[in-house]
């Protein structure tokens, strides 16, 4: 009996932020994060995959988590960026890793189930909606099993653990994954086993970063610009104001009364 075909997995890296702004955290991988990764590479030596790893943003922040997966065991690496990315929403960055998913090609879609910085969990819908898969969120055990193969994840709901499939291509969010990577003691600090095991030491011939840009995904920022006005944006704390203490009724009459806040049977201030 021959072996199915190895799966192409596609794990959505994103670096931790330490800022609003977009700074990179000390830690390069928030929890979910560093569970999609691990949920990856469990089902690359369960099942046998091919893993490329996915980030959309600039190279001095988005890099360093892709040479984390590279060192991980990922078989590849792909960083898409234009200049609008920082400026759009996370349903505008879902648009173009879907969009980099269907250049590179997938069978199944691995990401964190939620963001550490922002707290944000929509990225898994929206790329599933815009590949127009399924998709499953708040995994906390993944595989892949059969021929042809199905997503198989178990999920956490109101304090019971439930065990759902869909036939792939699919898209797992994961946010826990406890399931041991092979050659790696189980007590040893997750940081440690993607960082410093011999099985994640990038060998000399590993792959490099592969960039492309929107036009190499089939996508332009003109047809994005409108989720620019859709992306939070950071601003001055706007500070109370000091209360104001009146004398009497009167001095209150003609404070509002200048303040404009007066108006007349019609609707108008005076």
């Amino acid at each position: 009996m021959t072996a199915p075909p190895p799966l192409r997995v596609l794990l959505l890296a994103r670096r931790l932020r330490g800022s609003p702004e977009g700074e990179p955290a000390d830690d390069v991988l928030g929890v979910c994060e560093r569970a999609a990764l691990r949920a990856a590479l469990h089902i690359q030596s369960t099942r046998g995959a091919r893993i490329t790893a996915i980030a959309a943003g600039p190279a001095q922040r988005e890099d360093r988590v892709l040479a984390m997966a590279l060192r991980a065991g990922c078989d590849a690496a792909v960083r898409v960026f234009d200049p609008i990315l920082p400026a759009l929403d996370a349903v505008g960055v879902a648009h173009v890793l879907a969009a980099t998913a269907a250049r590179v090609g997938y069978d199944l879609v691995v990401c964190g189930d939620r963001s550490e910085d922002e707290g944000c969990g929509a990225i898994a819908a929206a790329v599933a909606e815009q590949l127009d898969v399924m998709h499953v969120t708040g995994a906390v055990d993944v595989r892949a099993e059969g021929d042809p193969a199905e997503l198989v994840a178990a999920i956490r709901r109101a304090g019971r653990v439930y065990t759902v499939s869909t036939p792939l291509p699919a898209v797992v969010g994961v946010a826990r994954f406890d399931r041991p990577l092979p050659d790696v003691a189980p007590e040893r600090d997750a940081d440690r086993e993607l960082d410093e095991s011999p099985r994640t030491r990038r060998p000399p011939d590993a792959p490099s970063i592969e960039e492309f840009d929107l036009e190499a995904v089939g996508l332009s920022a003109a047809e994005l610009r409108y989720r620019r006005s859709l992306a939070g944006a950071t601003r001055p704390a706007r500070m109370p104001r000091q209360p104001v203490l009146l004398p009497d009724g009167r001095a209150l009459f003609e404070r509002l009364r200048d303040d404009h806040l007066f108006a007349d049977a019609g609707g108008r201030a005076w």
